[in-house]
């Protein structure tokens, strides 16, 4: 037996309009959002150490922190010439820069290489050859490396 469909509900309908706005919206772009919504909780937290108890200390930033660091990092790429769908590497340890600089790289429109500063030197210099990059963002042992490419 087919049943005729019903009309869906209205709570229904508002949740897939709900649904289908944000699989159109970026990470970057719900990072404005949370930091609008929730500007002094924490976004990135890292373990930088222990205290003299030997509890963690941590390294933090907040929703507010984070995009509006990432907002200015995004618009000095542009001004350094980055343009959308170029490509840069990504050097940097994990932790809070690291999260700084993809969200910077995502608002400007770069596509982000990342690279582990750990994979060694004969991966590293494959990684970079084959993702033909348009320049890096580094600590500075990763510049004076790419300097020598």
């Amino acid at each position: 037996m087919v049943r005729a469909a019903r009309p869906l509900p209205a709570w229904a309908k508002a949740t897939l309009a709900s649904r289908h706005a944000a699989s159109r919206m970026n990470v970057a772009q719900r990072l404005s959002e949370m930091a609008a919504a929730r500007p002094d909780q924490p976004a990135v937290a890292a373990a930088v150490g222990r205290g003299r108890a030997g509890e963690w200390q941590w390294s933090t930033l907040t929703f507010a922190e984070l995009d509006r660091h990432s907002d200015r990092m995004a618009a000095a790429l542009r001004r350094l010439g980055a343009l959308p769908g170029s490509r840069l590497a990504l050097f940097v340890p994990a932790g809070p820069a690291f999260v700084v600089c993809v969200f910077a790289l995502l608002k400007a429109g770069v596509m982000a290489v990342l690279i582990d500063p750990g994979m060694g030197r004969r991966h590293l210099l494959r990684c970079l050859a084959e993702a033909r990059i348009d320049g890096l963002i580094g600590v500075p042992v990763a510049h004076a490396m790419h300097r020598l490419l």
